[in-house]
């Protein structure tokens, strides 16, 4: 009885009633999906369950009076500052690039390919369905492809321990399964390859040729700014030391929290970082939809009662 009720009272106002219908269906909506945007935003990096921890090294040099800033480093920060500090508990260098990938007569170019240390399943939390975070990665010979890799190269097989060749040229285990990477990651891969494959893991460790984005996992976050203290101290002595022994320049590094880099660091590092104010604006913007939508409803439910 009741429906039939609210029904007629519907039809006899066809007009207001769309409106107010319309009005308060596009104001909900559009505010969800801003809700949803901004919750994926504002909750980057989250899922690793070592986040509080995991620590981005940038890069600060300057000479004759020019200071360059960047997300990269040189092949040396993360073993100097794994060897040298003891709040440093382990660390990651990471690249992304394009290879060609083949199995058989299944051959694509795939355009991401990451090359990390070791220690990279152990740092972060990438849900590895097959295989080992602590020896997936630690020999030259392995890979760790994605659920939806293993189903493009091989089907309905089971993907794990099989081969793939990079380049034609060279043979890689599959030694680790991972599902998809969540979307609100600032890693976004489809291959991991041991980072001793490139040729400048083979070579001297380098404070330049900064094309690196390392990261740190420390021992306790509460020793964060102790350690940034030491960093700056040691890279002091190197600068004078070994990289301006003529006082014409300097070279430091700076740590940023993980979950702070995709809207609040200015460096873009493996994936584009987001922007803080974006949020504010959109967030600004929602409320003025909901608030508009409301006074709208108000005031057609106003003039209808007026005219009954």
């Amino acid at each position: 009885m009741l429906i039939h009720l609210i029904l007629r009272i519907l039809l006899r106002n066809k007009l207001y009633s769309i409106i107010n219908i319309l009005g308060l269906t596009l104001g909900i909506t559009a505010c969800l999906l801003i809700g949803l945007y901004i919750w994926q935003e504002t909750h980057y990096d989250s899922f690793h369950s070592k986040k509080d921890r995991i620590m981005r090294v940038t890069m600060e040099y300057g000479n004759a009076g020019n200071v360059n800033k960047t997300a990269y480093t040189g092949t040396k920060v993360g073993p100097e500052f794994a060897r040298k500090f003891p709040a440093v508990e382990s660390f990651t260098r990471t690249i992304i690039g394009t290879r060609i990938i083949a199995n058989g007569d299944k051959v694509f170019t795939e355009k991401n390919v990451l090359f990390a240390d070791s220690a990279f399943f152990n740092i972060f939390s990438f849900r590895l369905l097959k295989g080992n975070p602590d020896n997936c990665l630690d020999a030259p010979e392995k890979i760790v492809i994605t659920e939806e890799m293993a189903k493009k190269y091989f089907g309905n097989e089971d993907a794990f321990g099989k081969t793939l060749k990079l380049g034609n040229t060279k043979d890689y285990v599959v030694s680790g399964i991972v599902s998809s990477v969540p979307g609100n990651s600032q890693i976004h891969f489809d291959f991991v390859i041991p980072f001793i494959n490139l040729s400048a893991a083979k070579q001297d460790e380098q404070w330049f040729t900064a094309n690196y984005v390392t990261y740190l996992l420390l021992k306790d976050v509460n020793r964060k700014e102790i350690l940034q203290k030491q960093i700056s101290q040691h890279l002091d002595e190197v600068s004078k030391k070994e990289l301006f022994t003529d006082g014409s320049g300097y070279l430091t590094h700076h740590l940023e929290p993980l979950t702070s880099v995709h809207l609040h660091s200015s460096l873009d590092g493996l994936e584009p970082n987001g922007n803080i104010v974006y949020i504010y604006v959109l967030g600004i913007i929602a409320c003025l939809i909901m608030l508009i939508a409301g006074v709208n409803y108000s005031n057609l439910a106003t003039a209808l009662s007026a005219g009954r």
